[in-house]
């Protein structure tokens, strides 16, 4: 189904009520000038869509440590845009930086509003064209419910509060040059097995696909408690992991990968995601792992504590930092409001966020009590980087414990 259609359909006289704001996400490789153009028509299917705002998300950390900025897809998508996100601005520590950022995109756009956000935290007003009114202050308009609160929304009657001169001329001009040949999508899908954590590990660290434009996926990983687990890969090779409930039916590994022709090789990068699955003829020892050294850094260490088990496919440790500080558990929770759940997931969070090399990986899952629990795989160094984790270890532990001004650790 293409856009008039869908678009038509969700604007059917019988639906056109439940539909108060419709937005439409395009592939980060799309071009958008065609999509721009079909709803800026004010004949046909989609007479009645009116075009509010075009919105571009950049990943500043990529832009301005790759050549991101120089692909006519970012161009393209930068030129229509009206609302311009600068987005991951902590990862710019300089105003130098940021402001070289911001040159480079008013090289291509200067009209577009720039925001700079991290996690994409703008106002919903900045992106779309609403009125979000006081609670006791009356306003004109179709009221829609923002799905986190009660607060009424007020729709424009007019529209065109964000539109700029250029998309609107971008809209009506001569068709751009296509620039999705410059990138290849390849999707892959396996039902018949998990996947090893070892070899996924060892996958998504290999410059096979830290080479990659985007990867995202919803993967069965063996030991993780049959959680349904999303993987993300974007910018410089950053890393993202979540949990996102059990599986309620067949369980399944289902991954996208974007990258440019020249380097994305879809036999290769297919065959060696399949080649992370687990086979029926591999060897695992029985009983607990007590001479693996990556599991004894982790036995020794004064931030982690390992969960003995006598499950040989996944082994399972915390940052809880009680060696470190002095503090019981207990008391971090109770005195000290230290949530150890979150500082797990900081961490992990940070560790697959590193850019550093060699790349790491950390993945977690939870317990029968909820409690997050970080994973190894057995193989090599914890989280592929014994010294990233450690690293960001520390890191996390200075940021949970800076108001604790007394250590109980006797040092």
């Amino acid at each position: 189904m293409d856009l008039k259609d869908a678009v038509w359909r969700l604007l059917d006289a019988n639906d056109v009520n439940t539909v108060s704001y419709l937005v439409v996400e395009t592939s980060g490789i799309s071009n958008p000038l065609e999509i721009i153009r079909e709803l800026d028509i004010t004949f046909g299917k989609l007479f009645r869509a009116r075009l509010d705002a075009v919105v571009c998300v950049v990943d500043v950390d990529q832009m301005l440590h790759t050549h991101a900025s120089s692909s006519s897809a970012m161009i393209s998508q930068l030129a229509c845009a009206d609302v311009i996100i600068l987005n991951k601005i902590d990862l710019l520590p300089t105003e130098a930086e940021r402001t070289l950022v911001e040159e480079r995109i008013r090289e291509i756009n200067h009209q577009a509003a720039l925001y700079s956000t991290t996690f994409c935290n703008v106002p919903l007003s900045n992106i779309m064209d609403v009125t979000i009114p006081l609670m006791d202050s009356g306003a004109g308009g179709n009221a829609m419910t923002h799905e986190k609160s009660h607060v009424p929304i007020y729709v424009s009657q007019t529209g065109g509060a964000l539109r700029c001169d250029a998309s609107m001329i971008k809209s009506k001009g001569a068709a751009s040059r296509k620039h999705s040949e410059e990138f290849v999508s390849v999707s892959e899908s396996i039902c018949e097995s998990p996947l090893s954590l070892a070899r996924l590990q060892e996958f998504v660290c290999s410059n096979v696909v830290q080479r990659l434009s985007r990867m995202k996926g919803i993967l069965w990983i063996q030991g993780l408690k049959q959680y349904r687990c999303v993987l993300h890969l974007s910018g410089r090779g950053r890393l993202g992991f979540e949990l996102d409930g059990t599986w309620t039916g067949p369980p399944s590994s289902d991954i996208a990968f974007i990258g440019s022709k020249r380097i994305l090789d879809a036999n290769v990068l297919t065959s060696q995601f399949r080649q992370c699955c687990c086979f029926q003829n591999d060897v695992l020892p029985e009983g607990p792992v007590d001479d693996n050294e990556g599991l004894n850094i982790l036995r020794e260490s004064k931030e982690f504590t390992v969960i003995e088990t006598t499950d040989s496919t996944v082994s399972y440790f915390y940052l809880s930092g009680s060696k470190v500080y002095g503090y019981s558990e207990e008391e971090m929770e109770r005195d000290l409001r230290i949530d150890i759940d979150t500082m797990n997931k900081d961490l992990a969070d940070a560790v697959n966020a590193s850019v550093n090399g060699p790349k790491a990986f950390l993945a977690y899952t939870r317990d029968e009590l909820g409690k997050i629990r970080l994973c190894y795989s057995g193989h090599g160094e914890p989280a592929n980087s014994a010294t990233i984790l450690f690293r960001e270890a520390n890191n996390v532990l200075r940021t949970h414990f800076r108001n604790v001004q007394v250590c109980k650790c006797g040092v």
